[in-house]
């Protein structure tokens, strides 16, 4: 017992000690830490620009100069949702992307090398006198043969090639074309609007180089009556587009089949396919088999002449039965005044022709037309819908297209969209109003009617004003 009251009395002493001299010594770690936090680096409380990685930065350069156009040739899906916008400067043009990529390589180096990048991601060929700086500009940068690939051809994935400038029609011309297409061997979209004939060494060559490249192709030629029978010019066989094999997207805009083979071709992965509504087109699309085609862009032109039944029914003979969405899209687009026709609507709606049809979409300015019954699709989309088209007791097509969804010709509708049209921006004060009229007509029959951000407008279930703003609706719809 003895023992043991001595250790104790021993450690408690040497507790006692161990604590005197850690008062002692605090003091002077004190000290040192504080001198060794004056050496120690300092962290940035701001990450500065400077710091981010190309990688993001090159994503920012991306986001600023982006341009649907130049990253591929088929349309934006019309479904996706359209919001008001809060940019002061607006949508992106193909002029401010240009001045804001020449602003981008004049900051930094850092920022030069990030920029080339997108520099030439998209070049346009406008004249002959561009494409020679251009192929100038493409060979400068590297001391390899000329006609080797360069170090900013490398960059680019779309050319596109105009030939309305004087001197467009020479050899020489095509000849510097080419060799800028040398220069650019990651070439994912190709372009081309021709005014003159080509020659056939051309087209051949340029199918050789991107055939087993070459993602979407965009097909616009004009051309005259007489042509030299060495020249194909945009009357070029259908093994001409059949050459592309790994094309997605093809866009034929004028296309010409006089005296030339009308043999069938294959193109295994193409699943968009864009058409104007000439014969022509319709008659080269028929001779092309298409086994993935899944979406067609079908453009109509006022001006121009509307094929034949026959001729739209053989195409939609061989493709219809592939076709999960089609979009008619009208010429001009820029024209709120234009009626289009599109004749061929009710040919789309046919579950004869199209039964595995999803999405239609098409402008809602066209003149009313007869649904089919057991239409097959889902999805309605509605262009050039505006307020006044919403009003029931007013007489527009719009309004017209609108009464025959409700009906129970499309048994499987799901839902309506009136793509192009925002709710909360319209400065229709009966708007909101209106549209909820229509939300409430369709939801009877099952259907969502939405407006372009894809939203289903409806009144709050605990409003007290329900019952007035019902009562509005009824004296504004009066008649219907």
């Amino acid at each position: 017992m003895l023992v043991v009251q001595r250790l104790a009395q021993q450690l408690l002493s040497y507790l006692l000690a161990l604590r005197k001299f850690a008062q002692n010594i605090a003091p002077t770690f004190s000290v040192y830490r504080f001198l060794a936090d004056l050496h120690r680096p300092r962290v940035k409380s701001r990450l500065m620009v400077s710091d981010l990685p190309d990688e993001i930065l090159y994503e920012i350069f991306q986001f600023a100069t982006y341009i649907p156009e130049s990253e591929s040739i088929v349309p934006l899906d019309p479904f996706l949702p359209k919001r008001v916008s809060a940019n002061v400067m607006g949508p992106n043009t193909p002029t401010a992307v240009n001045r804001t990529k020449c602003t981008l390589v004049l900051v930094c180096s850092a920022w030069r090398r990030i920029s080339m990048q997108l520099m030439y991601r998209h070049i346009y060929i406008r004249s002959p006198q561009r494409a020679e700086l251009l192929l100038q500009l493409l060979r400068r940068d590297s001391d390899v043969p000329p006609f080797n690939t360069s170090e900013y051809g490398r960059f680019t994935r779309h050319i596109e090639v105009f030939t309305h400038a004087r001197g467009s029609n020479n050899i020489h011309f095509f000849q510097t074309v080419f060799r800028i297409f040398q220069c650019c061997p990651n070439v994912r979209m190709l372009s081309g609007t021709w005014s003159d004939p080509l020659p056939n060494a051309f087209c051949e060559a340029v199918s050789q180089l991107y055939g087993s490249s070459l993602e979407g192709l965009y097909w616009d030629g004009g051309g005259g009556p007489f042509m030299p029978t060495s020249w194909g010019g945009p009357f070029v066989p259908t093994s001409f587009f059949a050459s592309f094999r790994t094309l997605r997207a093809l866009a034929i805009h004028k296309a010409d089949l006089r005296n030339l083979p009308l043999d069938r071709h294959t193109l295994p992965l193409l699943q968009v396919l864009i058409l104007t509504h000439s014969a022509e087109n319709l008659r080269l699309a028929s001779l092309l088999d298409l086994p993935m085609l899944r979406d067609l862009v079908y453009m109509s032109d006022a001006m121009s002449a509307y094929a034949s039944q026959d001729v739209f029914r053989d195409f939609l003979s061989v493709h219809g039965p592939s076709l999960r969405s089609i979009d008619c899209v009208p010429l001009p687009l820029d024209n709120p005044h234009f009626t289009p026709l599109h004749k061929p609507t009710e040919a789309f709606l046919n579950p004869q022709h199209c039964p595995n049809l999803d999405t239609f979409t098409f402008d809602a300015r066209s003149l009313p037309f007869n649904l089919p019954p057991n239409c097959p699709v889902r999805v309605i989309g509605l262009r050039g819908i505006q307020a006044g088209d919403l009003y029931p007791n007013k007489t527009s097509n719009g309004a017209s297209h609108l009464k025959a969804f409700v009906g129970d010709a499309c048994p499987y509708l799901e839902t309506v969209r009136a793509v192009e049209f925002l709710v909360e921006s319209d400065s229709d004060s009966f708007i909101k109003d209106i549209f909820i009229w229509w939300t409430e007509k369709f939801e009877r029959r099952g259907v969502d009617f939405q407006d372009a951000e894809g939203v289903v407008w409806s009144y709050p279930d605990d409003d007290d004003d329900v019952d007035d703003v019902a009562e509005e609706i009824k004296l504004v719809a009066v008649g219907v």
